[in-house]
C-alpha cells in the first residue's frame, strides 16, 4: 500500500496529510495534531470532525472556521472562544445560538439555520 503522507509522525489510517502528529482517520490536512476524524485542515490542534478549519484549537464539529479555540458546532466563525451553534461570528466569546454575532434563542436559532440551509 503506498503512503500517501508526507513528513506525517504518528499519524494512523490518514490519507494525504503533510506534516501532521498524531492525527487519526484525517483527509488531507496539513500541520495538524492530535486531530481526528478531520478533512481539509491546516495547522489545527485536538481538533474532531471539523472541515476546511484554519489554526483552530480543540474544536469539534465546526466548518469553516479560523483561528477558533474550544467551538463546538459552529461554521465560518473567526476568533471565538467557547463558541457552541454560532454561524458567521467573529470575535465571541462564551456565546451560543449566535448568526452574524447577533444572539437568539435556541428555537430561533434553529429556524434561522433551516431558512438558511434551504
Amino acid at each position: 500500500m503506498e503512503d500517501t503522507n508526507n513528513n506525517s509522525d504518528d499519524c494512523t489510517d490518514c490519507d494525504y496529510c503533510n506534516d501532521c502528529i498524531q492525527c487519526y482517520m484525517c483527509y488531507v490536512c496539513d500541520g495538524c495534531h492530535g486531530c481526528k476524524f478531520c478533512s481539509k485542515n491546516e495547522n489545527c490542534i485536538w481538533c474532531e470532525y471539523c472541515f476546511t478549519c484554519i489554526k483552530c484549537d480543540i474544536c469539534t464539529i465546526c466548518y469553516d472556521c479560523v483561528d477558533c479555540n474550544n467551538c463546538y458546532n459552529c461554521n465560518n466563525c473567526t476568533s471565538c472562544e467557547e463558541c457552541e451553534y454560532c454561524t458567521d461570528c467573529v470575535w465571541l466569546e462564551w456565546k451560543q445560538y449566535c448568526i452574524d454575532n447577533i444572539q437568539y434563542t435556541k428555537e430561533e436559532y434553529e429556524e434561522k439555520i433551516r431558512k438558511i440551509r434551504r
